[in-house]
């Protein structure tokens, strides 16, 4: 296992709440890339591979009772969800943005400047779409450090003793 799958399936197994984890079809997120005319990050298309839509909730409690000045994530998105809300997110300039995730208000996280031409990035910055601030912004410099932040931030606010419930249920298929 690699390091970046390991990290995957920590985030995973810590944070999603609910059903069994049920990874995308390739076939689905190829679809998504093409519908869109950008290619993921392989970081990312390696989630959705390995792990589908996360439900994260859980992290809204950790994140609101200590407020570490960086936003939940509570839904990932499955490939055709990432197509709808693409299109439906008005983020300018079109083609230039993948939605991928939700925070607990309905806030957007986004990759900006994907390609739409091979070689694909290895991983990209995350950029936060607020619309109750109409703001935009750089939430983690990589998927890969935003999902690690939430990991480090929970492992230091168990050791300070912050009450954060594992969820039940989140199981990796294989």
């Amino acid at each position: 296992m690699t390091d970046r799958e390991a990290l995957h399936r920590r985030f995973a197994e810590r944070f999603h709440a609910g059903k069994r984890i049920r990874p995308a079809a390739e076939s689905q997120v190829d679809a998504a890339e093409a519908v869109l005319g950008v290619l993921w990050p392989e970081s990312y298309r390696r989630v959705a591979l390995a792990c589908g839509v996360l439900s994260t909730g859980s992290l809204l409690r950790l994140i609101a009772e200590r407020d570490p000045g960086f936003s939940d994530v509570q839904e990932f998105l499955t490939p055709r969800q990432v197509v709808v809300e693409t299109r439906r997110s008005g983020l300018e300039p079109a083609g230039a943005w993948v939605v991928i995730a939700t925070d607990c208000s309905g806030n957007l996280f986004a990759f900006r400047d994907v390609p739409s031409s091979p070689p694909g990035p290895d991983d990209a910055p995350v950029w936060l779409f607020d619309h109750d601030e109409d703001s935009i912004a750089v939430e983690a410099p990589s998927f890969d450090a935003w999902l690690a932040r939430f990991l480090a931030y929970v492992k230091a606010s168990d050791a300070r003793g912050a009450p954060c419930s594992r969820p039940s249920g989140g199981r990796l298929a294989g």
